[in-house]
């Protein structure tokens, strides 16, 4: 049996641990290395982490000073033993038969990278589907980055995939910025050389207001790693595969939109000077938007209204 390594980020969850971490024990697929990262908590995460650690003898525990996701995940890489590695964010959890899907998928199609379908989930319990597809199926890495692009069956989270370990060998998240998924997908991506599809629904994303992706705080530095991160993919897109680049154009333009939403619902002391300053990104891909045959008309007509500044929540 392959060995997968899977590696947890544990920061400030303490309402949430157990849930997550009773869904990777009791998985159909047994074969798994715990690595346990606690990023600094200062709640009870660390001492739930422990107890877990005694009760399961796959687990082992990393207590660590704070120093943000990608630190975390980087530090369960370089402790990592698995043929594949995981990784979970410790307030989501799993189907039980996570690993079990995904292990099959790569087995089926002789892959270094699976995916699998997953499910938005709220405090109140109800789920949607978060990406497309029922069936499971193969993309060329070409193939991949347009389902990114589009928001279709393959997203850029790192958390919803299995990966060989070797594919880590030179990549690593970046540490002290946000968006690190963004950063590192369509790198793992090329060189894996093609990604599978699990056509299975199996990963549950807890939207909480108060987590990163989720919060209405907008800050410029965020903003700035963001952009940084797309240039970097924009440099890559335009080496490698030109063909995609209106794909990318649109993806860019999704991003400005969701930053410019989030900075108008925020209460940014600079609001003004970071809106006019999306506001001109967005009027520069806004026909990336107004052409693009999967966008809703919703966002379509969101878009231009915030362009006029007529868009009110």
């Amino acid at each position: 049996m392959k060995k997968i390594s899977v590696i947890v980020p544990v920061y400030g969850v303490e309402d949430y641990l157990e849930t997550c971490l009773e869904s990777i024990i009791t998985q159909t697929y047994s074969e798994l290395e715990i690595i346990l990262v606690d990023d600094g908590s200062t709640d009870r995460s660390g001492l739930i982490c422990d107890e877990y650690a005694q009760k399961d003898e796959r687990i082992t525990v990393v207590h660590k000073s704070n120093g943000g996701l990608s630190d975390a995940r980087n530090w369960g890489i370089d402790r990592s033993t698995g043929d594949f590695i995981s990784f979970v964010d410790s307030d989501d959890f799993l189907s039980p038969y996570f690993y079990e899907h995904l292990i099959k998928c790569q087995e089926k199609y002789h892959v270094d990278l699976v995916s699998c379908g997953r499910y938005l989930t709220d405090e109140h319990g109800a789920t949607k589907a978060m990406a497309f597809g029922s069936k499971s199926k193969q993309f060329t890495v070409s193939e991949a980055l347009t389902s990114v692009f589009r928001s279709q069956e393959i997203d850029v989270a790192a958390w919803d995939k299995l990966y060989r370990r070797s594919l880590f060998t030179d990549i690593r998240f970046p540490v002290g910025k946000n968006c690190e998924d963004i950063a590192t997908f369509y790198k793992l991506f090329e060189k894996s050389g093609a990604i599978a599809h699990s056509g299975t629904y199996d990963y549950y994303y807890r939207g909480r207001p108060e987590s990163i992706s989720q919060s209405t705080v907008y800050r410029t530095r965020d903003r700035v790693n963001l952009e940084n991160h797309l240039s970097e993919l924009s440099t890559f897109i335009s080496h490698h595969f030109p063909d995609l680049h209106s794909e990318f154009n649109y993806y860019y333009a999704m991003n400005v939109y969701y930053l410019l939403h989030r900075c108008l619902m925020s209460h940014f002391e600079d609001k003004k000077d970071e809106k006019h300053y999306l506001q001109k990104q967005l009027r520069q891909y806004n026909s990336s938007l107004l052409k693009h045959p999967t966008l809703p008309i919703k966002d379509k007509v969101i878009a231009q209204l915030m362009l006029l500044n007529l868009y009110k929540n």
